[in-house]
């Protein structure tokens, strides 16, 4: 009672405004504003993340051991939606799709960085510390695709037509973005030089990717400013260049 941090931020509501989520004390609590109540998703602080409700307020879906989990929120029933077991490999972000009827999906393989030798000089001993990193030019360490499951999961549909080493441009909205009509969704992503960056539509038909917009620097670096959105009927497209 002394002293308490208070809410972690980052409340979520629920579409049907009945509830929120915030994090505290190491844990994703839920607030009931009916009951005035707040109870903890789990018994026992797990490292879940990247809640989100989908739009037709069934589902909680999130990130837990490097895959999507599905959350009924009329009855808690769990249901995993991914199944990516491969060391070093994890699925990192997941966006609903409008309808709830799909789910993006990024999967990411930190397998092929490299192992590299450092010395700590932080404590009073120095000592040798072996680390994972990747290097300035070392681009061909990441490993990143794109793709659609079904909201009651199965396997992963990747995109093809993205190189599998690339810059991503954040998620869940900053880099990619479901079309109001959930025909397909948006990614935008720079080429592993810096230099071009591209604008793909991706469809949940057959995951096939298709080009909407390129640019090219002139003859330096094209920076991460790259905004994009969807018109209301899903028609067209808005860019910042």
């Amino acid at each position: 009672e002394l002293y308490d941090g208070g809410f972690g931020g980052g409340a979520i509501w629920s579409p049907d405004s009945k509830e929120f989520l915030f994090s505290h004390r190491g844990r994703t609590w839920r607030y009931l504003l009916e009951t005035k109540q707040y109870e903890p998703l789990f018994d026992g602080a797990i490292a879940a993340s990247n809640f989100e409700y989908s739009k037709d307020g069934k589902y909680l879906v999130f990130l837990f051991n490097s895959n999507v989990w599905r959350m009924d929120r009329k009855n808690g029933g769990l249901k995993q939606l991914t199944y990516v077991s491969r060391g070093g490999t994890a699925v990192g972000g997941f966006a609903v799709s409008p309808d709830c009827k799909w789910v993006a999906v990024n999967w990411s393989n930190f397998g092929t960085q490299g192992s590299h030798v450092m010395m700590d000089f932080t404590q009073d001993r120095s000592s040798v510390r072996n680390i994972s990193r990747m290097w300035n030019g070392d681009i061909r360490s990441l490993d990143e695709q794109y793709g659609i499951i079904p909201i009651n999961g199965g396997l992963i549909k990747y995109a093809t037509g993205i190189p599998r080493a690339h810059w991503g441009l954040g998620s869940r909205g900053a880099g990619w973005q479901w079309a109001p009509d959930s025909s397909g969704y948006l990614i935008g992503w720079k080429s592993e030089d810096h230099k071009e960056w591209t604008l793909s539509y991706i469809s949940v038909n057959d995951a096939k990717q298709m080009p909407i917009y390129q640019e090219k620097a002139p003859k330096n670096y094209i920076n991460n400013w790259r905004p994009f959105e969807w018109s209301e009927d899903s028609n067209s497209i808005f860019l910042g260049t």
